[in-house]
């Protein structure tokens, strides 16, 4: 009896590794295609000129602020005397440490996603995510292309195989350009968090939830946003499945699509929560929530994309499971 456990157990394990591998080598099929390069080439670059844009006026405010700030340490502390900013002929250690954070990596990231050009991109990305999953389903679902790995691993494990690889696909294809950013942004700049010191009232901070990366700890910010972000483009993967699997005219999904979208960030709307285009960014949905520093529970936007993105995975699966089994 227990030697057929064995084995049984034996051939379980086996088939759940045969499954992750399967997975495995689908994803980086994807993700090692022209297209996702393409995307994720012109997605950083979006991001570097994102970065350009704001830059000129980051340097000259937080220039500014040392300047002013140093002028007010040596009036009140110094009683004037500039040569006793240095000590062995160099600058005071606590001045030195604490003040060059304002130009850390991690407040460039921040701000970075007040920019109009953030706010394109936002809305841009949702139907390439759409256009690369109603790509790849369509013959799929209809031209029966489907039929040769259905017969190889079953419907079932095939419909919940397609869901899974497709949603981290969506999800890498976000989240990606934005670290990329962020590591890039950590070569050139310092990473450190200044307890004190802040740039305020700067044009490039466009939105009052911008200072939260200056008054809240921005690692938890960064994480939050890159976590969401993955989730984000999972759910779109879900959505875009879903209507792929109902709708056979290309034209007329794009245009459902577009009315999924309209009607998912309408809806929160009305509970006076942000749409749900603006989850891709932790700063774009607190944008549109106008919340402020004083009052910003940072978890809120993952509270409620996590339960939204397991029922968006349920039904995608279901949906895309009866799309095939009614086109073969």
């Amino acid at each position: 009896m227990l030697v057929f456990l064995e084995e049984d157990l034996i051939l379980l394990l086996d088939d759940q590794l045969w499954g992750v591998k399967m997975k495995f080598r689908e994803l980086k099929h994807k993700l090692n295609s022209k297209f996702t390069l393409a995307v994720l080439c012109i997605s950083l670059f979006t991001f570097l000129a994102i970065f350009i844009a704001i830059k000129n006026e980051f340097f000259y405010s937080s220039i500014n602020y040392i300047t002013d700030y140093l002028d007010y340490y040596i009036t009140k502390y110094l009683n004037g005397n500039v040569s006793d900013l240095l000590i062995d002929g160099k600058i005071l250690l606590y001045i030195e440490n604490d003040l060059s954070n304002i130009f850390s990596s991690l407040y460039i990231y921040v701000v970075s996603f007040g920019s109009i050009i953030f706010k394109v991109y936002s809305f841009i990305i949702p139907f390439v995510i759409f256009y690369k999953i109603n790509s790849s389903l369509h013959s799929e679902v209809y031209n029966k292309f489907s039929i040769p790995k259905i017969t190889r691993v079953g419907l079932k494990k095939y419909a919940n195989n397609t869901i899974i690889v497709n949603g981290i696909y969506s999800g890498l294809l976000l989240f990606i350009p934005r670290l990329l950013y962020l590591l890039i942004l950590f070569l050139f700049f310092p990473i450190g968090i200044s307890s004190t010191h802040y740039i305020a009232y700067s044009s490039f901070i466009t939105q009052p939830f911008l200072y939260v990366g200056y008054g809240y700890n921005p690692y938890i910010l960064i994480l939050i946003d890159l976590i969401m972000t993955f989730i984000y483009g999972m759910v779109l993967s879900y959505i875009s499945t879903v209507i792929v699997s109902f709708i056979k005219n290309k034209p007329l999904s794009y245009v459902i699509y577009l009315f999924s979208l309209g009607v998912l960030s309408i809806l929160p709307m009305i509970f006076k929560e942000a749409p749900f285009i603006f989850y891709d960014s932790l700063f774009n949905y607190f944008d549109q929530t106008r919340i402020t520093t004083a009052t910003a529970n940072v978890f809120v936007p993952l509270i409620i994309l996590l339960p939204f993105s397991l029922i968006c995975h349920i039904i995608a699966k279901i949906v895309f499971k009866r799309g095939i089994e009614k086109n073969i």
